[in-house]
Formats: C-alpha cells, sequence, structure tokens
C-alpha cells in the first residue's frame, strides 16, 4: 500500500434516497493508492449502491465523492472511466454475441487508442487471464469462470487506476474462488492498482484486503483492518454471527 497522504478515493457524508428509503446515510471513508479495500455487509447494506454513487450510475442525494481530493461527484460514467476508474458487476454485462476479444476492443472505444495499441492492450490481457485460447469464442457461449474473468479483462482494458469490483466470486467454486483472490494480488501488484471490492465470502477478503468497511441499513458501522473488523462487536451482531 502507497504511503501517500492524499487519498486516491474519499466519501464525505456521502448519502442516497430512493424516495422514502434512504439506501445510504452519510458515508464516510477514503481508500489509499495500491490498497485493497473490502466492502462488506449483510444484503441491502447498501454496498452496491455505494458503487453506482462512485461510479456515477446511480445519482448522489447529498455529500461528495472526491478524486485525490477533487469532487467528482457530479462527472458521468464515461469522464470517470477516463479519469481512471472502472469497475465490474455483480450481474455481469458482457456482449453475448460479440467474441471475447471484440468485448475487449468495445472497451476501449472511449481510450482514443489506434488500432494496433488496442488490440496489443487486448491480447495482453487475453493472456494475463487464461483467456487467449477463448479469444474467437462468443462470450455467450464461455462456462460461468471465464465469463467473471472476462468481465475483469474488460474493465482493465481502459487501464484504470481504481477497479472496482462487484461480488466478482459469486457463483464460483471454492478453488475458483481461491485463484480468484491470488488474480486479483496479482493483478494489484501488476498494473499498480487500486482495488475495491464487494464480495459475501468473507474467508476471501479477510485474506486478501488491507482494510475494510462494514455497512448495515445504510450506515458505516466498521472501519479496519480484517482483524479489527472481525472481532468488532457490531460486525459480529449485524453480518459475521458467532461462526467466523
Amino acid at each position: 500500500m502507497s504511503s501517500s497522504s492524499l487519498p486516491l478515493l474519499s466519501l464525505d457524508r456521502l448519502s442516497c434516497r430512493f424516495g422514502g428509503l434512504q439506501a445510504l446515510d452519510r458515508v464516510s471513508f477514503a481508500v489509499h493508492p495500491g490498497e485493497i479495500f473490502g466492502l462488506i455487509g449483510p444484503n441491502g447494506a447498501g454496498k452496491t449502491t455505494l458503487f453506482n454513487l462512485i461510479s456515477g450510475v446511480t445519482p448522489i442525494s447529498s455529500g461528495d465523492v472526491c478524486w485525490q481530493g477533487q469532487t467528482i461527484s457530479a462527472l458521468p460514467p464515461d469522464r470517470l472511466n477516463r479519469l481512471g476508474l472502472a469497475r465490474t458487476f455483480q450481474n455481469l454485462r458482457l456482449f453475448d454475441r460479440l467474441t471475447v476479444l471484440e468485448n475487449l476492443l468495445v472497451a476501449q472505444a472511449s481510450q482514443r487508442r489506434s488500432q494496433p495499441e488496442a488490440l496489443a492492450t487486448a491480447w495482453g490481457l487475453l493472456e494475463e487471464l487464461a483467456l487467449s485460447g477463448l479469444a474467437e469464442r462468443d462470450a455467450g457461449t464461455l462456462a460461468y469462470g471465464d465469463r467473471r474473468r472476462l468481465e475483469i479483462a474488460r474493465a482493465l482494458a481502459t487501464r484504470p487506476t481504481l477497479l472496482l469490483l462487484d461480488e466478482p466470486a459469486a457463483g464460483l467454486n471454492p478453488s475458483e474462488k481461491e485463484r480468484l483472490g491470488q488474480l486479483i494480488a496479482e493483478l494489484r501488484q501488476r498494473h499498480q492498482l487500486t482495488v475495491m471490492i464487494i464480495e459475501h465470502h468473507v474467508p476471501l477478503l479477510m485474506g486478501l484486503c488491507d482494510r475494510l468497511a462494514v455497512l448495515d441499513f445504510g450506515a458505516l458501522i466498521a472501519l479496519g483492518t480484517p482483524e479489527q473488523v472481525r472481532t468488532d462487536p457490531r460486525v459480529i451482531a449485524a453480518y459475521l454471527g458467532g461462526g467466523q
């Protein structure tokens, strides 16, 4: 993790309301360069809503999102992507009728790269994520674990500084989850990434993350290292239970 005193991303009293539902309530924390930062909590706690606010998918009701100290709350997703923010989705959003290679080329369309540069980036990521043998296959025909890796590769194709991963281990078997954890750690190192990750598979995050934030009913109830979070009475009561 970088020792830089300036956070890459900071949230200041971030709130989101859908009609009478307070989905997020004045959430504040900072993510530092080079961190793998986990976000956990029960279903409906507001985790994906938080990602949607950060990535410009959902309007912010109040509060601010800042990038290296500058407010980015009003920027649309394409501007945020060019700034260095990319994400995956819990429900995969691949172009199923395009090939694996074409999915990576489309991801780079807003980056103003030459065709040779875009192809080189795409092939490099396909090699890195063990997808090169599937390059000419339609994305919709891939096995589920391969589709998950393609979603990550597509986000990486934009060369982000901050990568948001929304439940990347969902639907994977135990060995696939273990390999995914290793892959995320390797990608952080090779691409000099900062990673924010939502995941219900708590053991994966406890072994992977530098710090975690815990949400419950839209509010931040804990923030700290895996050990601090694991032993926090509020987290145990709201989410982990006595068995964790």
